[in-house]
């Protein structure tokens, strides 16, 4: 029996099989097992499951064989797992289908909402179709009985929400002023490049009165770059970290055809 589509959905994403085929067979480690399509190893490095994974709607059948001692089945340990696609047949069949998520109906992300930050708008939707049937060319070739085609697509839309936290300089890191980061100890000390001394087989430097770079000694080139980037917008931790909190969701697109 083959699970629904919208079941297989929140788990596994076509393009992203790993964890589905991360399933011990016949007492066997996991990962040791062999993918087949349509009797044709499917496989890819590290004993995974191949890149091309059929729609479920062009799925015939789903065999799993333990302890396989046939010849034809050499890269296992554990069993087989073939997936069988459909043919077409005398007459002409086809299906529609579509699963869609929408961040409309979730919760926002838990360190954006503390941030007061709102969820970006992401959504997952995935569709796809099937016909199948007898060949026929009108008035050149008719089919029936003889070739028969079957053909399948299927999209994947995905922007699945994430968080992404760093640190950005603050205001008065942007004038030079870095006194704040001597508060959690003098480990985050600045010195001055300049006043570099060799000692031995050491060099001495002497530290920055305060934390605080000279406003003469600022770059320009680097005061243009600090325009472009953005400013905290939360408290962050004591050493300046996780000061900036955005949305950051990962995108996906899938678009395969079988036939």
């Amino acid at each position: 029996m083959i699970p629904k589509q919208k079941h297989l959905l929140n788990e596994v994403k076509p393009y992203d099989t790993a964890s589905a085929v991360d399933i011990s067979l016949g007492g066997a480690n996991s990962g040791s097992n062999e993918y087949l399509l349509d009797g044709v190893p499917n496989m890819s490095n590290a004993s995974r499951a191949g890149d091309f994974s059929p729609s479920m709607e062009a799925v015939e059948e789903v065999k799993v064989e333990l302890f396989q001692t046939d010849a034809a089945y050499g890269d296992t340990l554990g069993g087989t797992v073939n997936i069988t696609t459909k043919s077409g047949t005398n007459q002409f069949h086809g299906s529609l289908y579509e699963f869609n998520q929408t961040s409309a109906l979730a919760a926002n992300q838990f360190f954006l909402n503390s941030a007061g930050i709102k969820a970006t708008v992401t959504r997952s939707n995935q569709y796809g179709g099937t016909i199948g049937g007898p060949v026929r060319i009108p008035k050149v070739f008719n089919g029936k009985d003889r070739l028969f085609f079957f053909l399948v697509y299927e999209g994947f839309k995905d922007s699945t929400p994430g968080v992404f936290t760093g640190a950005v300089p603050t205001a008065a890191e942007r004038g030079g002023d870095f006194s704040g980061l001597l508060s959690p100890g003098s480990s985050y000390q600045l010195y001055d490049p300049s006043t570099a001394v060799l000692s031995g087989t050491n060099i001495t430097r002497q530290a920055l009165p305060g934390n605080v770079i000279p406003t003469s000694r600022l770059n320009a080139v680097a005061k243009a770059y600090l325009q472009y980037f953005p400013m905290p917008n939360q408290p962050g931790k004591i050493d300046g970290q996780n000061n900036y909190v955005v949305p950051n969701p990962s995108i996906n697109s899938f678009r395969p055809w079988a036939g």
